[in-house]
């Protein structure tokens, strides 16, 4: 490749992940009206016009006033089949139970009835683990006999996203990535107007429906080649054969010079023999991977691609190409009536692909035109995506810290599902942003949303605020809690039923309870406030609250933000008994300034089992070094240094917290070599789930999965994942 070639796409590379950026927080008018109808096309002309039209009205830039043409993957048909319980986790940790059947545990969920998708699924006899970007099947019972039975591999370009496991059916999600050259065409040479005249040669780049003249004078438009050659093209002496004397001087265009096409596929493995497991089903359809879940045996996958990634220019004409929808390997544009859009006050920056898989291989389709959507909450009957739009002058994080309702907002989509079925139903809107899917609950025919406008951390005048609303079906607004904790943000919200709990911080925690029984006028009613934060809130059962977050140290340094330092892993039991009085029953600190868990950041991580009273977290472990303890107090800001990884094993009541013991993948002999440590830290062999089979304790790395004795933790076996 030339230097000029790659400065060319080095800037474009850049440039789009600002166009990415900018397609997170698009500015809009706050003056404008909408319909919030739900609309589509009659042809994929009206499509291409819709998004010139919509990159016009926001400014994108994504779109050139060019001569327009549509690029199908193949002909336009349309042979693609067309075919609430409450949002409360399982306090018992998602265990089955059974006189007959195994006793076991399954992926950690937000809604009872709507799985997850996980590196790791269980039915009791087998184990079906993600490592190494491979699936494994362990016979996991006699634990003394537990062994690898069969390994499925995905070709190099693609990534398992996750699994279900569904009744003999596995369902295996992976995401690609490709990057295409331009349909080739030769390339030409560029006379540039200069006082020495000198030619210089366009760069050797792929360029779809660039105009040049032939020796008469008459446009040609050169035809694309079958062949998608391997982007960039090296041999440029050998594409160049075109006499430069004969191609009379052009304006070069601006061009991409490649495009980039991400795909997500779902495929479907026949398991009623786990040892030889086969395929019965794939779909795959253009677009990033977003989420899944799976209700009574149908998967409902969302996939997303940027409107502009869709659009390929050129020195006079712009093509549009259409994703395809593949099923068993026979691909086809997606048809335009399932191309749907709504007018909100959102930019329609991606499309947003919903497909349903049944386990027996049906398979539906829409895709809606939305913004980039951040979160997806879903229930047994519908799926809601969140994205924030701003209205103020600057952009998402960069703009003024002060939002207030009009210039911060939550836009929500609810589609309904029903037995694969999928339909937009309705769309609406409140003041700020969320932080994750536990910010969203549906309960009783009512949508609850916990937002945070503003951010506390640009300065000390910072205010923002926290609030909690209450919707009807239609994503009307009908109750609300408002102006909690100012000056704070949300780390954490749990809706059970008819009652919530929250978690705000800058430098202590103030744990709410809220009383959202009466839709129209919820209550806060409790608070506590307690050092350090909780970052996920897991049942433990009516009345009391798990918490896992971080420890915190108060401290009168001017130059932090939040005048804390964070401080070891905290664990947490709160008693809700007296709900307008909540109390702190007992908690746990682990480690130093830097010790973490996944179960910070990943529900899935986390293994909770109230009738087992069991409680198993993943621990990367920080400590001082005791010597400096002894010497003298630590300062508050002092890190520890890295000592272990492994899982923590505990047994938990409602008295509060007491150690089991605790499991390591890596060798405890290992020791941190003095340059670079963390380079060298066994990152393959941190613990990223656990779960139980009967007595049986199994904890899964990149390297291997350990089965131990759940009571004593006695080692029973393990399997090593090559």
């Amino acid at each position: 490749m030339n230097t000029k070639t790659l400065h060319l796409v080095s800037l474009i590379l850049v440039g789009a992940l600002i166009i990415s950026a900018i397609g997170y927080v698009y500015v809009t008018s706050p003056n404008t009206t909408y319909s919030y109808e739900i609309k589509t096309f009659d042809s994929y002309e009206d499509f291409q016009d819709f998004l010139a039209e919509a990159a016009n009205n926001t400014g994108s830039g994504y779109y050139y006033d060019l001569e327009e043409s549509i690029t199908l993957g193949a002909d336009d048909a349309s042979g693609i089949s067309k075919n609430s319980a409450p949002s409360v986790p399982r306090s018992d940790g998602d265990s089955q139970t059974s006189t007959d059947d195994p006793d076991y545990s399954e992926t950690n969920i937000q809604v009872e009835g709507v799985d997850e998708p996980d590196i790791v699924k269980t039915d009791g006899e087998y184990l079906y683990v993600v490592a190494n970007n491979t699936v494994y099947i362990l016979k996991a019972t006699p634990a003394q006999d537990a062994e690898i039975i069969k390994t499925i591999e995905v070709s190099d370009d693609e990534y398992i996203q996750g699994l279900f496991l569904d009744e003999g059916t596995l369902a295996v999600i992976t995401a690609s990535w490709q990057f295409y050259a331009m349909p080739y065409i030769e390339p030409a040479i560029v006379k540039t107007d200069t006082d020495e005249g000198i030619d210089e040669e366009m760069p050797d780049v792929s360029i779809d429906h660039a105009t040049v003249n032939d020796t008469d004078g008459e446009e040609q438009i050169p035809e694309e080649s079958d062949e998608k050659p391997e982007f960039p093209i090296e041999d440029e002496e050998d594409q160049n054969t075109t006499d430069e004397d004969d191609i009379e001087p052009i304006e070069e265009p601006f061009i991409y010079p490649y495009r980039s096409v991400s795909s997500t596929k779902i495929t479907l493995y026949d398991i009623q023999n786990p040892s030889t497991p086969l395929i019965k089903k794939t779909v795959e359809i253009e677009g990033n991977y977003f989420d899944a879940r799976m209700i009574d045996g149908t998967v409902y996958l969302i996939a997303t691609e940027y409107t502009y990634e869709l659009q390929t220019f050129g020195a006079e004409k712009s093509t549009i190409a259409i994703p395809e929808l593949s099923i068993d390997n026979e691909s086809e544009p997606i048809p335009i009536d399932t191309i749907y859009y709504v007018d909100t006050p959102e930019p329609p920056t991606s499309m947003t692909h919903v497909f349903s898989v049944t386990t027996t291989g049906e398979v539906n389709h829409k895709t809606f035109l939305l913004d980039s959507s951040h979160s997806m909450y879903v229930s047994l009957n519908n799926i809601y995506l969140t994205s924030t739009i701003y209205n103020t002058p600057t952009l998402g994080l960069l703009r003024a810290p002060d939002s207030t309702n009009e210039e911060e907002k939550t836009m929500i989509h609810r589609i309904k599902i029903d037995d694969g079925d999928i339909n937009y139903i309705a769309s609406g809107e409140v003041p700020g942003h969320i932080l994750n899917q536990f910010s969203m609950d549906e309960h009783n025919g009512y949508f609850r949303i916990a937002t945070t406008i503003g951010w506390n951390w640009w300065s000390e005048d910072s205010e923002s605020t926290n609030n909690v609303y209450i919707l009807d079906s239609g994503l009307s607004i009908v109750g609300s809690i408002e102006d909690l904790a100012p000056g704070e943000q949300i780390y954490s919200t749990r809706f059970m039923g008819d009652k919530a709990y929250m978690v705000t911080f800058k430098n202590v925690d103030p744990f709410f309870t809220l009383d959202l029984s009466e839709p129209t006028d919820p209550q806060a009613l409790g608070y506590l406030k307690i050092p350090g934060y909780s970052t996920y809130l897991h049942p433990y059962d009516e009345n009391h609250i798990i918490g896992i977050g971080k420890d915190a140290v108060e401290t009168d340094d001017d130059t932090l933000w939040n005048d804390v330092w964070y401080q070891g892993l905290k664990l947490a039991l709160f008693d809700v008994t007296d709900f307008e009085n909540p109390v702190e029953v007992d908690h746990v600190i682990i480690g130093d300034r830097g010790t973490d868990s996944n179960a910070l950041y990943d529900h899935k991580a986390f293994l909770f089992d109230r009738e087992k009273n069991l409680l198993v977290i993943p621990v990367t472990l920080y400590e001082i070094p005791q010597e400096y303890k002894t010497d003298e107090e630590p300062e508050i800001y002092s890190y520890g240094e890295y000592t272990y990884d492994g899982a923590y094993v505990y047994t938990l009541t409602t008295e509060g917290f007491e150690m089991r013991g605790r499991v390591t993948h890596t060798d405890e002999n290992w020791t941190a070599k003095d340059t670079y440590r963390w380079f060298y830290y066994p990152w393959n062999s941190f613990i990223k789930r656990s779960l139980y089979i009967n007595n049986v304790l199994y904890t899964i790395s990149n390297t291997m999965v350990k089965l131990n004795d759940l009571e004593t933790l006695e080692e029973l076996n393990q399997i090593a994942l090559d």
